[in-house]
């Protein structure tokens, strides 16, 4: 079966424009992968500025026990 050249064209022409869809489809894959990325980095940022506070606090706190505990042992002396 031999094809025509207007065949052929007509089948390129086809394929092209399945190619092109599912191109669009790979795009908004994208977009949305993209999306989620994003929101999963700025998800970490916050995570990370959270501990970083969290560790700030800690060690206010533990200084803070550390003064508590000297005042004890001084008014104990007393």
């Amino acid at each position: 079966m031999e094809y025509k050249e207007k065949d052929i064209i007509s089948d390129l022409q086809e394929d092209n424009k399945l190619l092109l869809s599912k191109i669009e489809v790979y795009k908004e894959e994208i977009t949305k992968l993209k999306n989620k990325l994003e929101y999963a980095q700025r998800f970490f940022v916050l995570y990370e500025n959270i501990m970083e506070n969290s560790r700030k606090e800690n060690k206010q706190l533990t200084e803070k026990i550390k003064e508590l505990e000297n005042q004890i042992k001084l008014n104990k002396k007393d």
